[in-house]
Formats: structure tokens, sequence, C-alpha cells
């Protein structure tokens, strides 16, 4: 239904599932905002960053938005699990 909104800009006869990309910009844009939201008051705003990483992935016809939702799912989880060791590991550090 969307193939006739979607600008093709890129031919491919292969496509990945999910989106390593928006994967990958959910999880560093996850982790610095656990780090960071104690700090500062309008932190959610670095979402917007893969938000916009996303739409140029759709809008380039290189992936499916089922594909951009499950790579911020997993980038999501990634970085929450991420910031978790990364607290484990600090309170071992002060802990010395």
């Amino acid at each position: 239904e969307i193939k006739d909104i979607i600008r093709i800009v890129h031919q491919t006869d292969t496509f990945s599932f999910f989106s390593g990309h928006a994967a990958n910009s959910m999880a560093t844009m996850t982790f610095i905002y656990f780090i960071l939201n104690r700090y500062y008051k309008y932190t959610f705003f670095i979402f917007l960053y893969p938000l916009i990483f996303a739409y140029s992935r759709i809008y380039l016809g290189v992936h499916f938005p089922s594909d951009i939702i499950t790579g911020y799912t997993f980038g999501a989880l990634l970085g929450s699990l991420f910031y978790k060791l990364y607290e484990k590991y600090k309170r071992t550090l002060t802990s010395r």
C-alpha cells in the first residue's frame, strides 16, 4: 500500500530484517538518555535523532516500517541493558 508513496533511490533485491541503522541509533540514544536524564530537563529530545534517521530509511525505500519498529525495539532493549551493565560496573568501581 505504501509502495506508491516511497521514493526508491536504491533498488535492491535483498531486504534485511531488521534495520541495523535504527537499532544502533536507538541503542546509542537510549544509553545516552539514561546517563544524561538526571542532569538535563529536555533529554528526551535526543530521540529525534533516531526518528529522523529511521524516516530516511523508509523514505529511501531500504526498509519497511516493521523493520524500523523492530530495530527500535531491539535498540532500546540493548541500550537499556548496556546502561544497567554500566551502572553495575560503576558501582563496583566506587565500592573499592
